[in-house]
C-alpha cells in the first residue's frame, strides 16, 4: 500500500531535519528570564516597550555561538543617557552597560556577543529622568558560547592583553575599537579538567581631549578579543581610549593616555 504524506506530514518531516542537521539548540525553547532581571535590576520600576526609537539588529539564527553579531541603533534625538545590554540564557545576564556621549545625535554600537543557548536578547534604556524603556530580539544559537576549553598558551596570551586598535572607517563617520583580551567567562575548562579562573575586561573609557565623553561596562558575554565599532563622529586626532580588567590591569591608547577618574 502506498503512503501519501500531505503537505503537514512534510513539514514536520523538514522540521525534524532541521533539527537533526542544527543541533538540538536549533528547535529548544528561547530562554526569557525578564521577571529575573526586572527584580534584580529594575524593582518596582515600569520598563515599557520602546517607541520604534531603539532597533537592535542581530541574526534570528546565530552561526557561532561565541561570536554573535549585534548592533544597537539609536535614532536622532532619542534622549538616552545610558543603557544595558542583557542575554537571558547567559550565566551572567547583564553583558554590557552604555553611558552615551550625547542625548541628541543618532548613534549605532556594533559588537560581538555569547550565547550559552537561545535567549531573549533585550536593552534597555535610561533616560536622565531615569524614565526606562526596552526593547528585545530572540536569537537561536547551536548553544555552548560561555564554555568551552583553554587551550591557549597563557604567557604569550598575558602578554598580547590589552594591546589596542583604533581607527575610523566610513569616511571618518564611525570608529572601530579592538582590544586583545580573552576575556574568560568562568565557565571554560583547562587540560586539566577544572574551571579557568574568570579573566576580563570591565570597563573601557573613551575620552576625547582628556574629557571622559563614552563608558563601556563588560560582562564576560562580550566575545573574546572585543570589537566595538560605533557610528559617531568622535574626533580621532584627539581620542584616547582607557580599559581595565577584573585583574585591575589597566590599559590604554595612546600609551600616555590619562584618564580623568
Amino acid at each position: 500500500m502506498r503512503m501519501h504524506l500531505h503537505r503537514p506530514h512534510w513539514h514536520w518531516l523538514i522540521g525534524m531535519l532541521l533539527c537533526l542537521y542544527a543541533g538540538a539548540g536549533f528547535c529548544a525553547t528561547i530562554i526569557d528570564h525578564w521577571p529575573v532581571i526586572a527584580e534584580a535590576f529594575y524593582k518596582d520600576r515600569p520598563v515599557p516597550a520602546a517607541d520604534g526609537r531603539i532597533v537592535i539588529s542581530a541574526p534570528a539564527q546565530a552561526e557561532d555561538s561565541a561570536l554573535v553579531p549585534i548592533s544597537i541603533q539609536f535614532a536622532e534625538a532619542h534622549g538616552i543617557a545610558k543603557w544595558s545590554l542583557f542575554v537571558d540564557a547567559n550565566p551572567i545576564m547583564l553583558t554590557l552597560t552604555t553611558h552615551m556621549p550625547d542625548t541628541t545625535r543618532a548613534f549605532t554600537l556594533s559588537t560581538r556577543i555569547r550565547l550559552d543557548a537561545n535567549s531573549q536578547v533585550r536593552v534597555i534604556a535610561e533616560k536622565p529622568d531615569g524614565t526606562l524603556s526596552m526593547t528585545s530580539v530572540a536569537i537561536k544559537t547551536p548553544g555552548g558560547g560561555c564554555g568551552g576549553a583553554v587551550s591557549q598558551d597563557e604567557a604569550a596570551l598575558r602578554a598580547s592583553a590589552g594591546n589596542i586598535k583604533l581607527r575610523q572607517v566610513e569616511e571618518g563617520k564611525a570608529t572601530v575599537l579592538q582590544i586583545q583580551h580573552p576575556m574568560r567567562t568562568g565557565f571554560e575548562r583547562t587540560v586539566y579538567g577544572y574551571y579557568a579562573k574568570a579573566w576580563y575586561l570591565q570597563k573601557i573609557e573613551w575620552l576625547e581631549a582628556a574629557n571622559k565623553v563614552m563608558a563601556l561596562q563588560l560582562g564576560p558575554g562580550i566575545s573574546a578579543n572585543p570589537y566595538f565599532k560605533i557610528d559617531y563622529p568622535f574626533e580621532l586626532a584627539t581620542l584616547a581610549i582607557q580599559a581595565s580588567d577584573n585583574e585591575n590591569q589597566q590599559f590604554s591608547y595612546p600609551k600616555q593616555a590619562v584618564s580623568t577618574r
